[in-house]
């Protein structure tokens, strides 16, 4: 059940905060940081703020063009990262998940098709997070 101290928040409430920061990838190797749109999450997906994203190799290779893979520009790099859930899909509501701290993945079934980490919003499926204990740190 919901935790009642902590009202979950419904898809129309991130309307009041439209933008967001994000790292965007303009071509390969054209790293810039901009304001995008925040995400929504759909039903069965939920909004994270994050605390941190991870840098891999292979988000290397990618941002540079060395992967082949096409994108549409502007584009937000990234693939992992944590953070805390903000607002959840109408299909999650009730389990008590807003204010979790979670890690994440946003990458797709294909490979590097999805990204979106590298913001300061991310939308992900419920089945690609995993709790973080309270004593776990983002360093």
């Amino acid at each position: 059940p919901q935790n009642p101290k902590t009202p979950a928040l419904h898809i129309k409430d991130i309307f009041l905060l439209k933008m967001m920061r994000s790292v965007v990838l303009n071509g390969p190797g054209q790293i810039d940081f901009a304001e995008v749109k925040k995400p929504v999450p759909a039903e069965d997906q939920v909004l994270i703020k994050v605390d941190c994203a991870v840098i891999n190799p292979s988000d290397v290779l990618f941002m540079t063009g060395k992967t082949g893979a096409k994108f549409e520009a502007p584009f937000t790099p990234g693939w992992e990262g944590a953070g805390t859930i903000e607002v959840v899909g109408a299909k999650l509501e009730g389990f008590g998940l807003v204010g979790k701290r979670v890690g994440f993945s946003r990458q797709g079934e294909t490979g590097y098709t999805i990204g979106g980490a590298m913001a300061e919003y991310c939308v992900t499926d419920m089945k690609k997070i995993i709790p973080l204990r309270d004593e776990t740190t983002h360093e």
